[in-house]
């Protein structure tokens, strides 16, 4: 057994030398549909789109007077960009709940939360794939106060 963990981290250290990132495939029920980025992308995309769709509004439709105009504005925001962030939202955390509960990865010190991302390897975690295969675990830091 140890003779075979020596022989991975070899080849895993030639690989990383020679440029190769070793990355499994990871079939496209398997990934993740939204991550931070694209939740806080799409975001800013949407409000974009809202608020030129507001401004337009304000200026061409002269019959709705500027009170109207700022509750349409509003409502519009919360259902057009403010919902759909707490639906991606839910839908990423549920996504990612095994990979906090049920991985080597979420003890670990250089293990970040909100992006399921290793940063010593700067390589997003999934249930199916660590990235360091477990060589460079550090347990997490406890802080005062928490519990174990």
């Amino acid at each position: 057994m140890k003779e075979r963990r020596s022989a991975i981290r070899r080849r895993n250290a030639k690989r990383r030398k020679a440029g190769h990132v070793d990355r499994p495939f990871i079939p496209p029920d398997k990934r993740y549909r939204n991550t931070i980025g694209s939740i806080v992308a799409w975001a800013l995309f949407r409000l974009a789109l809202v608020l030129t769709a507001a401004l337009l509004v304000y200026e061409y439709v002269r019959w709705i007077d500027y009170s109207l105009w700022w509750a349409l504005t509003a409502v519009s925001l919360i259902v057009f960009v403010v919902y759909p962030i707490q639906v991606q939202y839910r839908i990423y955390r549920e996504e990612t709940r095994n990979v906090f509960t049920g991985t080597l990865c979420s003890t670990c010190r250089y293990f970040e939360k909100t992006g399921v991302l290793c940063l010593k390897l700067d390589e997003h975690v999934t249930e199916d794939y660590i990235p360091c295969e477990g060589e460079l675990w550090e347990p997490a830091p406890v802080m005062p106060g928490e519990e174990e």
